[in-house]
């Protein structure tokens, strides 16, 4: 069944959940215009004028590590937003959950594009903080993609 919206009388797309029930062909006939609503799948593959990478980075603390060297991890990365221009968001936290296949400590942030992320990486200051981080950790998981 064909669903029509009339272009007269309606400013936009009908409501469809009214309209599924009835068979609209009492519309004048200049208002039979077929309308195919926008396949959500295109809309996915549609390239945005704008993207933003995401730099999601999952630690794994040594056994040794006490909660004094979190703290200080927490207020490094505090620290690294206001210095490094090229963050465009940073969000941090400690893993509350603590089941086996959880890492510790996540990293996610945000980058207006993969010269602003390497530009963040090769910073002093992310670098000191990388060096006190491979000290704490036993394993770090990375993952960087286009949003």
């Amino acid at each position: 069944m064909a669903s029509f919206f009339c272009c007269r009388t309606t400013p936009g797309p009908p409501p469809w959940h009214l309209l599924q029930a009835f068979w609209v062909s009492c519309l004048p006939s200049c208002c039979r215009v077929p309308f195919q609503p926008q396949n959500p799948a295109k809309k996915k593959h549609q390239k945005k004028e704008f993207n933003v990478l995401k730099h999601i980075v999952f630690f794994k603390f040594k056994e040794e590590t006490t909660d004094a060297d979190i703290e200080k991890l927490t207020k490094g990365f505090r620290s690294l937003p206001p210095e490094i221009g090229q963050i465009r968001e940073y969000l941090f936290g400690k893993d509350i959950i603590g089941s086996e296949r959880s890492y510790d400590y996540a990293l996610i942030s945000s980058f207006d594009s993969l010269d602003a992320m390497k530009e963040y990486q090769v910073h002093p200051l992310h670098k000191e903080l990388l060096v006190y981080i491979r000290s704490i950790c036993s394993d770090i998981r990375a993952v960087d993609f286009e949003h």
